[in-house]
Parts: structure tokens; sequence; C-alpha cells
């Protein structure tokens, strides 16, 4: 498990650049805060491929891999860096 967390009045820019699980009850769990209750942003198993890039919310993320055993066949790469709300102040 990880719990990644981003300035105040940030959230987070999440990049999962390499999932290969060959498991077939392997997954990645990604959730929008700091615990495991969290809510659910993404579930990927072994039928993901490719790059894909989520934001959280919030300026915590909970992320958790579930694997019976991790193959070396199995790959695992995730980037993640601040990313601005969107959200303005007054008289900005």
């Amino acid at each position: 498990t990880w719990k990644i967390q981003a300035p105040e009045n940030l959230r987070l820019e999440i990049t999962i650049k390499d999932l290969k699980l060959t498991g077939v009850d392997d997954y990645l769990i990604i959730r929008d805060g700091a615990e495991a209750t969290s809510p659910l942003i993404g579930k990927y198993g072994p039928c993901a491929s490719g790059s894909l890039t989520l934001f959280s919310r919030r300026n915590f993320a909970f992320l958790q891999m579930v694997s019976s055993v991790f193959m070396v066949k199995d790959k695992l790469r995730i980037a993640f860096k601040p990313a601005d709300t969107g959200k303005r102040k007054a008289g900005n």
C-alpha cells in the first residue's frame, strides 16, 4: 500500500505508466483520500493495459496492490505530481 499527498489546496495527478498483472485475482486500487475506506477512483486488474492518468479530488490518494504472488513478468510503474484544483480565489 502507498499513501501519497500533495500540498494543501492541490490535488494529485496520478499516471499509471505500466501495469501488467499475471494473476487472475491481482489488481490495483486507487482511492480518493488517505484511507483504505476512501472513495474509489479506480480498480485495475490483469486485463488492463497501456497508460492512464487520473486525478484525485483531494490532496491525498491511497493505492493498494493486491497480488497472490508477484511474478517477475508483473509490472507496476506509477508517477504522481501535484495538480492545480482549477479553483480560483476571488479577485484572480
